[in-house]
């Protein structure tokens, strides 16, 4: 059978597009440098510049930061553990929760930084400028303060 299929289908009421514009959300000013929680372990980050960088809850066990810039940047939970953080730069840093169990940290430079809550157990802290650091809660068990700078240090 032939089937007559004209107008079987009628057209689709049209309604008239909004005239306002989509609303929309500014961009960020500045992007992320690192996305928290990540996996650094074993990362050979030499020479990097993490100046301002998110490393909330990374992993850098056993990471290596030789002359890394580490200036203003957040590292609330980072794991440190058996890191050689030699002479590196900690200034203005928030370490809050930071598990820095066995780092090295001679000559380091923490004026200014958080250390709240920080595991800091058997860190080597020789001649390392903790000058207004916030070790409140920190566990310095064990760790080595030979000829570190605390002043004003609490």
């Amino acid at each position: 059978s032939n089937a007559n299929l004209t107008n079987a289908a009628s057209p689709m009421p049209t309604s008239p597009m909004p005239t306002s514009p989509m609303p929309t959300s500014p961009m960020p000013t500045s992007p992320m440098p690192t996305s928290p929680m990540a996996n650094l372990t074993n990362a050979n980050l030499t020479d990097a510049n993490l100046t301002n960088a998110n490393l909330t809850d990374a992993n850098l066990t056993n990471a290596n930061l030789t002359k890394a810039n580490l200036t203003n940047t957040t590292l609330v939970g980072v794991n440190f553990t058996n890191v050689g953080l030699s002479g590196r730069d900690f200034s203005n840093a928030n370490l809050t929760n930071g598990n820095l169990t066995n780092a090295d940290l001679t000559n380091a430079n923490l004026t200014n930084a958080n250390l709240t809550n920080a595991n800091l157990t058997n860190a080597n802290l020789t001649n390392a400028n903790l000058t207004n650091a916030n070790l409140t809660n920190a566990n310095l068990t064990k760790a080595n303060l030979t000829n570190a700078n605390l002043t004003n240090a609490n």
